[in-house]
């Protein structure tokens, strides 16, 4: 699969879900009970963080367990977290895009509202 039709893929799962909800979890129950509310809720996808040790075992109970809810792995920082978590099933991955490519990614008028907004959180109302 190209990367064009892996980012396509990761769009179309962004867009169906509507939100993506950040789980941090200490352990796997942890990570089970709070992903299987979360889709008893209508929420179809989580990120799941890499912060702490929990975080790879849990991935293999929710893709195991929850067959229902998309699992996204965050925020990955080398190319080894990143092989991974496609290894274990990740649905998606995020990585932290340096600043200098947000006005790349998004828009010019998006841009310059998140500069504005980073400035001065109430000033985009």
């Amino acid at each position: 699969m190209s990367i064009a039709e892996t980012w396509g893929l990761a769009e179309q799962l962004l867009r169906k879900s509507g939100i993506l909800p950040v789980v941090t979890a200490d352990s796997v129950d942890e990570a089970r009970k709070l992903s299987a509310a979360l889709l008893k809720g209508g929420l179809t996808a989580i990120e799941l963080t890499l912060r702490t040790p929990a975080a790879l075992d849990a991935l293999v109970a929710l893709k195991k367990e929850l067959p229902g809810i998309a699992v996204g792995m965050g925020t990955v920082l080398t190319i080894e977290q990143m092989q991974k978590c496609i290894e274990l099933g990740a649905d998606l991955w995020l990585r932290r895009a340096p600043r200098r490519s947000w006005p790349m990614r998004w828009p010019r008028r998006r841009s310059r509202w998140c500069r504005a907004a980073r400035r001065r959180p109430n000033s985009c109302r």
